[in-house]
């Protein structure tokens, strides 16, 4: 039906949660018979490359971070500038607009990539966009400590950031479709990040997360558990840390020896988001700091299958706040502690409605102590949030509304249109 037709995907290259999210859309595509190939950059250009996916590598933008892995908005502004991000943008976009050319895609699916919507338009393409964001807030500069000097920049990034909002707003509404991966209320993790512009209207579709692997997939719980290990009555944490490669590393630093103090008490699995190896390792250093397994079990990477196995096998999950293990989590039914990036506003507007809902405990990375870490295990452990079940009909995974069900009735997207186009 979709055989031969050229996908170009192109993630958000921050962290793993948006090329993940479409390499689950990907696998569903190739099975129809379509040629897809990827363009991102950082984080998520390693993973393409460490998991043999065909990429090619798109100009980074990114932001500054802190020691601790606090998002750092004077250092953005300071080492990037107005007039040199604004230049950095125009190259990935001018990048964009050669491997499109290159790659001649019927379709362009771009998740949170603004770069790829102006080359698809520019060039004449159909372009779906999968966005959890679709406003994108900073940190007001009166919540943060700062002298009066650093206010004042900060004053000034702020109005910027105003203005780029609107452009961005722009942007989005140029996609043909926009599919959101969250919930319906009251459920909606990014209802704080999703104020609809105008030229929005009528083109969104709420689809729920993007899993590769349903609850209903997967073994039972007691076989899981045997199968990793996970025997006894002590409860089980597990921990999938992720996000970008700064902020993993200075929050692992402090957050692997917290958790080896509390693996008295409870088994603890830990994931450090590093494609490449996964198994247990007898040591993993982290900085100055060496893990040992005997009191933690520890894998650099886990492939998706034995996430959402671990996931379903554990009694509490520790988390970063991205979208995605948050969205997911909440389908496996478990409680979270949630620790987002230090001044990463959506991060913690994430946490915020996680935490409204009753599903997770938000801890600042800044306070992460072992008793602290004790106390906020305690308290997820009371929690009691369920499972919100997926309907396979309104899924882009398999069902009746998948993907290749989408790109074969739209009329934008009908193959024999697109071929006229390529």
């Amino acid at each position: 039906m979709l055989s031969g037709v050229r996908v170009l995907l192109a993630p958000n290259g921050l962290g793993l949660g948006h090329v993940k999210r479409v390499e689950v859309l990907d696998e569903e595509l190739k099975k129809a018979g379509c040629l897809t190939f990827y363009s991102t950059y950082l984080d998520a250009y390693r993973y393409c490359k460490a998991r043999g996916l065909p990429a090619v590598e798109s100009i980074p933008i990114s932001y500054g971070v802190s020691h601790d892995g606090s998002v750092d908005y004077k250092a953005t502004l300071t080492s990037n500038g107005l007039s040199m991000g604004f230049r950095r943008f125009l190259q990935q976009v001018t990048r964009e607009i050669q491997v499109v050319k290159a790659f001649k895609p019927h379709l362009i699916l771009s998740d949170s990539r603004a770069s790829s919507i102006i080359a698809g338009k520019l060039l004449g393409k159909p372009v779906i966009l999968l966005i959890n964001q679709l406003k994108v807030y900073m940190v007001n500069p009166k919540a943060l400590k700062l002298n009066l000097f650093d206010k004042l920049i900060l004053k000034v990034a702020y109005l910027f950031w105003v203005v780029l909002n609107r452009i961005l707003e722009v942007i989005w509404s140029q996609a043909n479709l926009i599919l959101i991966p969250d919930f319906p209320l009251p459920y909606t993790i990014c209802k704080m990040n999703l104020e609809i512009p105008k030229g929005c209207v009528g083109k969104l579709r709420f689809i729920g997360p993007l899993l590769r692997y349903r609850p209903e997939d997967l073994e039972g719980v007691e076989k899981l558990r045997r199968k990793h290990g996970l025997t006894g009555s002590r409860p089980i944490l597990y921990a999938a840390i992720s996000g970008p490669a700064a902020e993993k590393r200075s929050l692992l630093k402090t957050l692997q020896p917290t958790l080896i103090s509390l693996s008295h008490r409870y088994q603890v699995v830990l994931t450090m988001g590093e494609p490449g190896v996964d198994h247990p390792v007898e040591e993993v250093k982290i900085g100055l700091f060496k893990a040992t397994p005997s009191k933690l079990t520890t894998y650099p990477w886990v492939d998706e299958k034995t996430h959402c196995e671990l996931l379903k096998a554990c009694d509490l999950v520790l988390c970063r706040a991205g979208h995605g293990i948050i969205t997911k989590a909440m389908v496996y039914g478990k409680p979270m502690i949630l620790i987002p990036i230090p001044n990463h506003s959506e991060q913690w507007s994430n946490a915020a409605a996680c935490g409204r809902i009753g599903y997770g405990v938000i801890m600042d990375q800044r306070n992460l102590r072992p008793e602290t870490l004790m106390e906020a295990v305690k308290r997820a452990l009371t929690l009691k949030p369920r499972s919100i079940g997926l309907n396979l009909d309104d899924s882009l995974v398999g069902g009746k509304n998948s993907i290749v069900h989408l790109l074969s009735t739209l009329t934008p997207f009908h193959p024999t249109r697109m071929n006229r186009r390529g």
